[in-house]
């Protein structure tokens, strides 16, 4: 284990871990996640923790068989979150609709909408490009990062950033 190596073994060690297995581990993730900077994201935060527990841990397989399984189960992490995340989106956005196709409703509807369009208008401008582009355009991360070009997770932060301004628009109080 690399943890009963010297300070500078131990970082000798852990560049050389990095190094030959980075690749491996990104296309690992890659099956699952099926978008490259998520996967490369993953791995990238898999080799910090690492780093920075190695010290406390034990080890009972090699550290590519551990760093393999933490990879695995990162990748699953993130697929349930994402799912979490659309599943909310979709409550909300059916809530939503619900409330809009009351015949009693449509002064409410029409206030509402103009509320949402305030809030969006009052985004920073890449967020709201990153929205639109998501919501109105029903493009996908992926699709939004490519024409923006930033990383997905960068979409998925503006995406979440506009969400929060969303509700704060609707909080009661």
């Amino acid at each position: 284990m690399l943890a009963s190596f010297g300070r500078k073994d131990t970082l000798k060690n852990f560049e050389k871990l990095y190094f030959e297995h980075y690749n491996m581990l990104c296309r690992r993730v890659y099956r699952f996640v099926k978008d490259e900077e998520t996967a490369k994201d993953l791995v990238q935060e898999v080799f910090i923790k690492y780093w920075k527990r190695m010290h406390k841990m034990h080890i009972t397989e090699s550290e590519i068989g551990y760093l393999q399984k933490s990879c695995i189960n990162a990748a699953l992490n993130y697929l349930k979150e994402v799912a979490r995340r659309q599943s909310r989106e979709l409550d909300f956005a059916e809530s939503a609709q619900k409330d809009a196709t009351r015949p009693d409703e449509s002064y409410h509807t029409e206030e509402t909408s103009r509320l949402i369009d305030a809030a969006i208008e009052a985004l920073p401008p890449v967020c709201r490009e990153a929205f639109i582009l998501s919501r109105h355009h029903l493009k996908s991360y992926k699709e939004v990062a490519e024409i923006l070009d930033i990383s997905v997770n960068t979409v998925e932060k503006h995406i979440g950033k506009a969400l929060r301004s969303l509700r704060e628009v609707f909080r009661p109080g």
